[in-house]
């Protein structure tokens, strides 16, 4: 992606530039893009590499939705939200380090995405929604902190991995989140 484009800063890509694309294999964000859209690289099947802007601050809905060839992202620090579905449907994603900043892991973030085998979920996040975590198979640790208030239903549904969650005293926990 350039610095800039037609003569001005890029500081975003709009939803579903790279939609689809097949060829793309590695991304590479300059640092002056704070934002990405929605369904960005959705489904671009062979991409395997993303290095982030250092001032990336929000990621769009669906932004790399079924990317199966992703298996590790590193999510920097000023990134403040991942809307839902971000990485839903990403089945080789092994790793991801989530950033300091973001208060909740939204619905469906995480969905499907089973070669997930441990997350680490970052003190300061107050909200685990419905589905965040559903279908990652592999997943076989989970750290909650305790700023955790909330699990929705189906957060770790079908994980049928999972061996150890450590969960904080007095978290609201649906009666459906480990079904």
């Amino acid at each position: 992606v350039p610095d800039k484009y037609e003569g001005k800063n890029v500081v975003s890509i709009d939803d579903k530039v790279f939609y689809k694309n097949r060829k793309i294999t590695k991304v590479t964000i300059p640092d002056n893009v704070t934002e990405l859209g929605s369904s960005v690289f959705k489904e671009c099947k062979n991409l395997k590499e993303v290095t982030l802007s250092k001032k990336m601050a929000l990621m769009g809905g669906e932004c790399f939705k079924d990317c199966k060839s992703l298996t590790s992202i590193i999510l920097p620090d000023s990134l403040i939200e991942l809307r839902g579905e971000t990485f839903m449907g990403c089945s080789s994603l092994k790793e991801v380090i989530l950033p300091k900043n973001i208060t909740e892991i939204k619905g469906n973030t995480f969905e499907n995405c089973s070669s997930l085998e441990y997350i680490e979920i970052p003190s300061g996040v107050t909200r685990i929604a419905a589905h965040a975590f559903y279908g990652c198979s592999s997943l076989s640790k989970v750290f909650v902190p305790d700023t955790v208030t909330e699990i929705g239903s189906s957060a770790f549904r079908l994980c049928d991995s999972l061996e150890r969650i450590e969960l904080p005293e007095g978290v609201s926990i649906n009666e459906r989140a480990f079904k």
